[in-house]
């Protein structure tokens, strides 16, 4: 890869090689519109990464499940993890239940279970590095949460909830005679 200007040029030989003609016309396309940091977001993560990623997300799931006893970290859904690409640091993205103090305390808590949480995964992917853990809050629930009660407010609703049709209407008050008591 080559510098054009102050842009990097994808249309060299090993790149072509490793990604193809087409992803690197692609990617080049991305670079020059969006620039480089979108080029190299996690669309373009190499496989081993993502399967790094989900070996982290899984060995963190169980372990916050089942072997921290912390009184603090509980109702945690761990939802992604980004590794970088020189696999020495993972982005740990994760869903917490609750007000924003009990979030707060429970990532905390997560923050001081990182080097426990950091041996379990240097048992399961064999790396020369184990990546180290960094603690993120998903708010990707929180807004679709939002984005849904103002749909609500805007949108009218459905003619079937007016009427009292649908799952409890008239269609099981048919069916029930039909079974034997």
């Amino acid at each position: 890869m080559g510098l054009v200007g102050n842009r990097r040029n994808f249309d060299c030989f090993p790149c072509r090689v490793a990604f193809g003609e087409r992803l690197c016309r692609l990617r080049n396309e991305i670079t020059t519109r969006y620039g480089a940091i979108l080029a190299n977001s996690h669309v373009f993560m190499s496989r081993r990464t993502l399967k790094a990623g989900e070996a982290i997300r899984e060995v963190i799931g169980m372990s916050v499940l089942t072997d921290l006893q912390a009184p603090r970290i509980r109702d945690v859904t761990v939802t992604r993890v980004e590794v970088s690409a020189d696999m020495r640091h993972a982005k740990v993205y994760v869903s917490v239940m609750g007000d924003e103090a009990k979030q707060e305390l429970c990532l905390r808590g997560l923050r001081s279970a990182a080097g426990f949480l950091q041996s379990k995964i240097a048992k399961r992917i064999d790396t020369r590095y184990t990546p180290q853990v960094h603690f993120v809050l998903d708010q990707g629930v929180k807004h679709s949460l939002l984005i849904s009660q103002m749909l609500d407010k805007v949108l009218p609703p459905k003619e079937d909830e007016e009427k009292g049709e649908g799952r409890g209407g008239k269609e099981e008050e048919e069916e029930s005679p039909d079974e034997p008591q």
